[in-house]
């Protein structure tokens, strides 16, 4: 669900490019505009805000705003849906959390890094908390993120054998990874 959102988001803004492109050429090669000229025009016509022409319409350029008019009510109409579906999905919020982390993962020195958080994998955490040690673990099971993310753990979800999962967790610079 989460690629999907992604991915529609990203056709999303795509095809928001493709409308002020199209807009921009077809005011520049039908009416003959200035690049800035063309280019006012489409966001005047795409908002529907209705300024005034740069000069006034020809039939051809009538009819060309009219379809850029519709196309671009159509494909804001799906991008405000695809956008809003992201953000209700929570997909925005967990990228800023997922950043943070990141952020606070790369600043340790000398950490541990757990990998896997079954019953070994938290006795690990207990007694690394106890000696006031940082650790990041390393899961992929999704039940057991949600634990440790509410546990208020830094953690990178992926699998461990991946050497890209690692240099996430800060392998590069960790002083020991315990394999559980």
């Amino acid at each position: 669900m989460k690629k999907y959102l992604t991915t529609r988001l990203q056709k999303a803004v795509g095809l928001f490019i493709v409308i002020i492109s199209l807009g921009v050429l077809g005011y520049t090669f039908i009416a003959s505009y200035s690049f800035v000229d063309a280019l006012y025009m489409t966001v005047v016509t795409v908002s529907t805000v209705g300024f005034s022409e740069v000069h006034p319409f020809t039939d051809t350029e009538k009819i060309f705003s009219f379809f850029l008019i519709i196309t671009s009510i159509v494909s804001f109409g799906y991008t405000f849906n695809a956008f809003s579906e992201y953000i209700i999905a929570g997909h925005i919020f967990e990228q800023i959390k997922f950043k943070k982390v990141q952020k606070k993962i790369e600043k340790l020195k000398d950490h541990t890094i757990i990998c896997g958080m079954g019953r070994n994998g938290k006795q690990s955490i207990q007694k690394l908390m106890n000696y006031k040690k940082d650790f990041v673990v390393v899961e992929r099971d999704s039940e057991l993120l949600k634990e440790i993310d509410r546990l208020g753990y830094l953690y990178v979800d992926g699998d461990a054998t991946l050497d890209e999962t690692l240099l996430k967790a800060g392998v590069e610079k960790a002083g020991n990874i315990i394999i559980t």
